[in-house]
């Protein structure tokens, strides 16, 4: 928990808010607690491989238009989807 507070810049409150939307949305455990620490599922480590993926084409659009100007653009989506990939 607090590597994904310190990831996120957020507090451990709002973390573990977003964990549990998360887990009431799609009715599954993201993480459990194992004694001290945190592990993800089976289902958690799915959405960790989808934001690396998103994560990893967001770092390869930017190096490619690092020489362009720079531009606005406002996403509008679904907030289960908001929540799940942002």
């Amino acid at each position: 928990m607090s590597k994904a507070t310190k990831a996120l810049r957020a507090n451990g409150t709002t973390v573990s808010r977003h964990f549990n939307n998360l887990s009431e949305i799609y009715q599954k455990l993201i993480a459990l607690k194992d004694g001290q620490e945190w592990r993800t599922t089976e289902f958690g480590q799915q959405l960790v491989e989808i934001a690396k993926k998103i994560k990893t084409n967001i770092d390869e659009i930017e190096s490619d238009t690092s020489t362009q100007s720079t531009v606005t653009v406002r996403i509008y989506c679904k907030m289960r989807l908001m929540q799940t990939v942002f």
